[in-house]
Parts: C-alpha cells; structure tokens; sequence
C-alpha cells in the first residue's frame, strides 16, 4: 500500500513505516533466539545454585517440622557444626596420640604417617613385630599396649576405630596368615577390644615381585574416628 502525501503542488510517495517489533521478528529471528537462550541459561544457574547451597538453618527446620509431625521417633541433630569441629579436634587428638606413640618406640626412619581422607595410617617394617622368618612376635612391643589405651579412651561421643594389614604376595599367603592370626590373637590379649579392630592381608602391595625374599615386608595400622550415634553397635569401631 503506497501513501500520498501532499506538499503544495508536489506528491511524495512513501511506504508506511513498520513497527520495530516486526521488523526485528522479520530479519533478526537469530538475535531473538539467542536472547531466548540466554535466559533459560540465567534461570537453570540460578536454579541449580539454589538448590546447592545447603542452610544449616533451614535444614534444621525442616527436620524440626519432621521430628513435630513424627514424634520422638526422629532424632533432630541440634549440633551439626559442634560434631564437625569436634571430630575434627578428635581426630588431630588420635593422630598425635598414635604417631607419638609408635614413634617412642621404633626408630622414627621406619615409620610412614599417611593422612587418607578421614583416616590415617602408620607404616612400619613387619620385621618390628615379628622374629625373622617366623609367624611368632617379638616378646615385648609396648607400642601395641599404648595404642590398647588408646583406643579404649575415644573422646565423648565418638568411637575409634583400627584396621591392621600385612603386606602379602599370592603365591606364599600360607605364613603371612599364620603371622595375621598370631598378632589378632595378641591384640586381645593386650585388651583390645575384638569390635575396635580388625587385622587383613594387603596382597602384592606397593607391586612386589614374589620373586624377591629381600625386599621388606610392612604392617600398616589405619585409624578413623567415627561418630558413636547408637549405643551398643557390633559393628567393628563399636565400644
């Protein structure tokens, strides 16, 4: 549609205008589905970013709301950052008790202390425990005694726990299974309680060729404080 306008004895012919609405749908489609894009972009990461903060606070309420609805069958925590710190402070306590205790022992070159997350271990030479070429241990290792009232004494409200494993090749298991069952039986002895620790076989560990007999065998203590939530637990770890 062509429209006439008048200026005095002379037409002027123009095409209306169109609107900017309809104009940019016409020749800019891409440019609208990037803004498209753009938002739905902004939406999911504030979506996403809500739903991975975690509120202590809010936490707490919902389980409050839980515990009213339920009765006392739900158990509300009421101390979630104090059990953090306090963990934490037990288990910087154990690996200062335990390190120092192996350490006043045995010659500090033959102890390796790992921290592995929420555990650590102690690495010592198997030859520190046992007689040579024997399943029988060493007459007097007080390190085993000190490390009994260790883990008898947990901090309150937490329980400690140990795993002892003895390097071992596939193809000669027979004697290192004497050795693990011997020192099991020590470990009771010395009043270890049987659900605080449990003793294994690490096979090949570190890669050890079979073949060689001079290469050092190890006996790694590992150690982890677990949080004593219900009384009486036979799990191992469990006073």
């Amino acid at each position: 549609m062509i429209e006439r306008t008048f200026f005095g004895d002379s037409v002027t012919d123009r095409a209306p205008a169109r609107p900017f609405v309809r104009l940019l749908g016409n020749q800019s489609p891409t440019l609208l589905l990037l803004l498209a894009l753009n938002l739905l972009l902004i939406v999911f990461f504030v979506v996403l970013n809500v739903n991975a903060t975690s509120d202590v606070q809010l936490t707490r309420n919902v389980l409050a709301s839980v515990h009213k609805s339920f009765g006392d069958e739900i158990v509300v925590p009421t101390n979630l950052e104090v059990t953090s710190v306090a963990k934490s402070a037990a288990q910087d306590a154990l690996r200062t008790s335990v390190s120092t205790a192996f350490a006043s022992v045995l010659d500090g070159e033959d102890i390796v202390v790992r921290n592995e997350g929420d555990r650590f271990s102690v690495t010592t030479p198997m030859a520190a425990f046992f007689e040579p070429d024997t399943e029988l241990l060493r007459a007097s290792l007080p390190v085993l005694n000190r490390i009994a009232a260790i883990l008898n004494a947990p901090a309150e409200g937490f329980r400690y726990e140990m795993i002892v494993t003895l390097d071992a090749d596939t193809q000669h298991t027979g004697p290192i299974i004497k050795q693990a069952g011997a020192l099991a039986e020590d470990l009771l002895r010395r009043d270890f309680r049987a659900t605080t620790f449990a003793v294994g076989l690490m096979s090949d560990a570190a890669g050890r060729d079979a073949a060689r007999t001079d290469m050092p065998r190890n006996v790694t203590f590992s150690f982890q404080v677990l949080t004593d939530d219900v009384a009486g637990d036979a799990g191992v770890g469990a006073p």
